[in-house]
This record gives structure tokens, C-alpha cells and sequence, in this order.
């Protein structure tokens, strides 16, 4: 052989050798563009597609360079991670806040209010205004709620109710499995209204609210946290009819009704984990649910202006409106890097069940407490509330 032959064929062996033992060694190496073929669900397909066509720089190359370095079965987590899952969750925290204020105020218009007792009917100072208050614990599978509302009530005559309400709540929320987090503070103001005849009533509610969050969302495997700063506005109603039957001390009060609400969250963009950044769009929905359910209570009366008051209620409540929450989100390093997640459907149907407690010490004030579960296929969410009622 030609010693230039030799030469050229050494030179190839030594520039091609160790090529070859790493590919021996590791097996073939992963193109740092091709994240499609890890992706198993809808939200995990739509990430890899933006990364695999998304432009940017040295920064958005070490990003792929980075989850592409993860064994395979773990490119899937890394996909799912560079999403923001947390933001899904937001609108149904906001709207969450929202139903239980609308629901508070219809506790408040039942024999709470108007007080169907017989020293009601016999005393018309009875029909002072007065203000109450409670305080309320809620959770569910990846939340917990505390806060608490204040409203001023007044009695036109003995068969209207009317009041108002502010309200706040303050929502730690943590996803199962995922590292994203986000604290959700909510402010609402409301009115309700309830009229009675002799044996139907009608009542309703408004409410309009203001949310702010702040979420949290960590890229374990690139030692990455993204952080984000928003806000949420919204509106909601609430309107029944039903009728008022009595069977000896206890009183039933069969009703159905409709609550609608509306939602808008408004965009935000991440900071602090460079390349992962998202812009997050903004996301408005409606929603309607009808409700069909039934209450009952009873009036114990001690004398000297002391009574008590169980209370229960059950109630089917059924999504009409309700789609599931779809976000646009972009890396900010990249262009042509935006893609959409979706949450998951809502149940069509929830079981409703409360029991309360009422007591009056005297012929002005009044002490409440109360349990509410809402039950729904692998869902379940708990409110526990206490309070109370002056009258001067």
C-alpha cells in the first residue's frame, strides 16, 4: 500500500475510531430535535412538537440538549414539565370561589334569613337590619381554601330578604406528581335577594370578583424554576324558584334553580428559568349548571327568646356549560415555539349535600355552623363554616 494510503487510512481510524466504540458503547445517539416520538399524550405531543420546530439560540439548543440527555422513558416527565399544567387549574379555582359565594348567599336565604318561627311572626322588631359573618375552610384533592365574608342584611317586610357581601379566599393549590404549585387570592362583592308568597319563593344572587396568583412551576431536570405573576376577573348569578311545604315542625323547601358564570384570566409571562420561560395566554369561558335538590329544617324553641335549628339539604347539580380549560403557551426563547394544552373535562354531574346548625342565644343574635360536600366522579370537595348574626 502507497504510503500516502497508509497514512490516510490511519488518519481515518483514528478520527472515525472513537465514533464508533461510543456508538458500541451507548448506542445511537438521539437527535436533539425529534422529542415527538417520547410523547404519549395529547399536552406531551403538542410541547415536543413546539421544541422540535422552534428557532432560537444557544440558550433554547441547551434546552433540548439538556432533555434529550434523559434516558428515554424520562423524555415524557421532561415534556410534561416544560408546560405550565398549574395554569390549566387557575380559571376553576376562581370559579370555585365564586359558586361558594353564590351558594353561601342562598344558605342565607333559606330560614336563616327570614326565620320562620313564631316569635318572627309575633315580634316586628324582628325586621331590623343586622350583620353577619362567617368563616370557611374548603378542600378537595389538590387544594385547600380559607377565608371568610361579611354582609349587611335587611328586611323590607316579613316576606323579603335582601343583603350584600364581601368576601375573601386564599387558595394553596399543589398538582399530584407534578412539581408546579400556585397561590391563588380572591376578592368578591355580592347581593342576594329572596321573596316569599305564601307557599313559593324565588331568590337569586350576583356576584363580581377580582383574583390574583402566583404560580410556580420547577424543570427538575435542567435545575430550573419558573415563576409567574397574574391576574382574573369574573362574574357570576345564581336565580331559583321553589316551594315552601310544612309536615308538623319540620319545613321542606323543594327548588330548582340555574348559576351561571363567566371567567376571564388574563396572560402572564414566566421569569427565572431562562430557555422554559412560558408565555401564557390569557383564557375566557362561560359556564352553566342547573341545580335540582331540596331542604329541610326544623325550629326547636327553648323559650325566653332561645331556639335551635338543624338544617339539611341535598341537591343534583348538572354541567350544561362547562368545556375544558385550553391554553396557548409559547417559550419566550424561541420563535415558532408556541403550542396549546388542555385540561381535563369536568364532570357533567356533582351530588350536593349540606347540614347546618343554627342557634339563637336570644332575640337579636344567632350563631351558624355548617358542613357542605360536593360529590363527582373522582372528585370530592369539602367546606366547613362557622358564623354568626348581630341584629340591632
Amino acid at each position: 500500500m502507497p504510503a500516502c494510503l497508509r497514512r490516510c487510512a490511519g488518519l481515518g481510524a483514528h478520527l472515525f475510531a472513537p465514533a464508533l466504540l461510543s456508538t458500541i458503547a451507548f448506542g445511537p445517539a438521539r437527535a436533539a430535535d425529534d422529542f415527538s416520538q417520547y410523547a404519549v399524550t395529547p399536552n406531551q405531543k403538542s410541547v415536543a412538537a413546539a421544541l422540535d420546530r422552534g428557532q432560537g439560540g444557544a440558550t433554547i439548543d441547551a434546552l433540548r440538549l439538556e432533555l434529550s440527555a434523559l434516558a428515554p422513558p424520562e423524555i415524557g416527565g421532561g415534556l410534561v414539565q416544560l408546560g405550565s399544567e398549574i395554569a390549566l387549574v387557575l380559571p376553576n379555582v376562581t370559579e370555585a370561589d365564586r359558586r361558594a359565594l353564590l351558594a353561601s348567599f342562598v344558605d342565607r336565604l333559606g330560614p336563616s334569613c327570614l326565620e320562620k318561627g313564631a316569635r318572627y311572626e309575633a315580634d316586628p322588631l324582628l325586621l331590623e337590619p343586622s350583620v353577619w359573618g362567617r368563616g370557611f375552610y374548603r378542600t378537595d384533592d389538590i387544594s385547600e381554601t380559607g377565608g371568610g365574608t361579611i354582609g349587611f342584611e335587611l328586611h323590607p317586610d316579613k316576606h323579603t330578604c335582601a343583603g350584600l357581601g364581601l368576601n375573601y379566599a386564599n387558595t394553596d393549590l399543589a398538582l399530584d406528581g407534578l412539581p408546579q404549585s400556585a397561590d391563588v387570592e380572591s376578592y368578591s362583592i355580592g347581593a342576594y335577594l329572596r321573596r316569599d308568597s305564601r307557599h313559593l319563593f324565588a331568590d337569586g344572587a350576583v356576584v363580581a370578583s377580582y383574583a390574583k396568583f402566583d404560580t410556580t412551576r420547577q424543570i427538575l431536570f435542567a435545575g430550573a424554576t419558573a415563576e409567574g405573576d397574574g391576574t382574573a376577573t369574573g362574574a357570576g348569578v345564581i336565580a331559583g324558584i321553589g316551594a315552601v311545604l310544612h309536615a308538623g315542625i319540620v319545613t321542606f323547601e323543594p327548588r330548582i334553580g340555574l348559576d351561571y358564570g363567566h371567567n376571564d384570566q388574563h396572560g402572564f409571562t414566566e421569569t427565572g428559568a431562562g430557555a422554559a420561560d412560558l408565555r401564557i395566554g390569557g383564557e375566557e369561558r362561560d359556564a352553566l349548571r342547573s341545580n335540582v335538590g331540596t331542604r329541610l329544617h326544623a325550629i326547636f324553641d327553648f323559650g325566653s327568646n332561645q331556639s335551635l335549628m338543624p338544617e339539611f339539604s341535598i341537591a343534583w347539580a348538572h354541567n350544561l356549560i362547562d368545556p375544558a380549560v385550553t391554553l396557548k403557551e409559547q417559550f419566550v426563547a424561541a420563535k415558532n415555539a408556541s403550542f396549546r394544552i388542555e385540561g381535563k373535562e369536568p364532570p357533567e354531574d356533582f351530588l350536593l349535600l349540606g347540614v347546618g346548625l343554627s342557634f339563637h342565644p336570644n332575640a337579636s343574635d344567632e350563631l351558624i355552623v355548617r358542613y357542605d360536600g360536593a360529590w363527582a366522579e373522582d372528585i370530592q370537595a369539602d367546606v366547613i363554616s362557622g358564623g354568626g348574626k348581630i341584629r340591632w
